[in-house]
């Protein structure tokens, strides 16, 4: 039997039912709260990439620092053999299975794997784990073999060169023991994938600083700064004791 009310019609059901305009009104509210939301989620998630960078380079400067106490001098740029400062420390301290697998794609860089089996050293390649900023770009992820870079080692930190001004002091040290103040020198920081500097920066301009208009700087002593480009100190000969953040030229009792 169907049931009807008092005019003899049938009941309707409206509890399951949205007019145009409530429908439309949800939708508005639904758009608003995620305008206000996105941009909230959009910082928390910057934050958290640039908390993975700072615990990344941490990992290395302790590498770094490893590296150092096993063989009396710091980790070279590239060494006589082309292996990159990454490829260093990946080979002795952070995965050597990994880096003595098939799967490198070359063996002077043993930091960065192949995306498929196809790949090769003029191919899509990127970096492995504590080598991979997280606040890189979808873009600046992949990279071919050259530039597979997201990390690089202060220039003036790893190479040993006599100075080329007045014959004092010197340009490069893997002396870690000569810096006296080990807090203020910088040893690893987030690069941008270009050219050497890709792998061993030696001035500001090829700093990327990605983390919101900030870069991330190992030191040292193995502490993490974020630094914005305007506290960033330029490596400039004579510039008043700023070139003591890289180390060129930090003369006898000033090193």
């Amino acid at each position: 039997m169907r049931i009807r009310n008092k005019n003899g019609n049938a009941p309707r059901n409206r509890g399951f039912f949205f007019t145009l305009i409530e429908l439309l009104i949800v939708i508005a509210i639904i758009a608003i709260l995620a305008a206000l939301l996105l941009p909230a989620l959009q910082s928390a998630r910057r934050k958290a990439q640039s908390i993975g960078c700072v615990s990344n380079l941490k990992q290395l400067a302790q590498a770094a620092l490893m590296y150092e106490h096993d063989n009396g001098r710091g980790v070279e740029s590239v060494t006589k053999d082309y292996m990159r400062w990454q490829s260093t420390l990946m080979l002795n301290y952070v995965d050597p299975v990994r880096a003595k697998s098939s799967g490198v794609v070359n063996i002077q860089v043993r930091h960065i794997q192949k995306m498929t089996p196809e790949a090769s050293e003029s191919g899509p390649i990127k970096a492995w784990g504590i080598f991979a900023c997280p606040g890189q770009t979808s873009d600046q992820y992949i990279r071919t073999f050259q530039e597979s870079n997201h990390y690089g080692l202060n220039r003036f930190m790893g190479k040993e060169a006599p100075s080329s001004v007045w014959g004092v002091g010197y340009d490069g040290t893997l002396q870690y023991k000569r810096v006296k103040r080990p807090s203020q020198r910088m040893l690893i920081t987030d690069v941008k994938g270009t050219g050497e500097n890709a792998y061993s920066p030696k001035a500001v301009s090829a700093v990327d600083y990605r983390h919101v208009l900030r870069a991330n700087f190992a030191f040292l002593d193995g502490h993490v700064e974020s630094r914005d480009l305007p506290s960033t100190p330029t490596p400039d000969w004579g510039c008043v004791g700023r070139a003591y953040f890289w180390g060129q030229h930090p003369y006898p009792g000033n090193e």
